[in-house]
């Protein structure tokens, strides 16, 4: 199972990909953490999706470690606003 294989720096990656992308990254748009990452390093896509509840942003999260792949559920983080689209800029978002 993939989530056996991850280190606490991968969970610790986890955690800041997930929270700079409600804050940083637009609903139309993937951030992709880390930007440059060693090879036993997992690899974290956090994208948007319809159908979250009115103020709040739905998101899904792949991982990719190993050679293995897998999607999370999607999650929902409330209180939260989509930055506009002049977000897009963000260097650290992938699109």
């Amino acid at each position: 199972m993939l989530l056996e294989r991850l280190s606490p720096t991968d969970y610790r990656n986890a955690g800041i990909a997930i929270q700079t992308a409600i804050a940083e990254t637009p609903d139309n748009a993937v951030f992709v953490w880390p930007r440059q990452r060693k090879p036993e390093q997992a690899l974290f896509r956090v994208r948007f999706v319809p159908g979250a509840a009115p103020g709040c942003r739905r998101y899904v999260v792949s991982v990719t470690k190993d050679g293995w792949l897998t999607t999370a559920l999607p999650m929902e983080k409330c209180g939260t606003r989509a930055p506009p689209a002049a977000a897009r800029l963000n260097p650290r978002a992938a699109f």
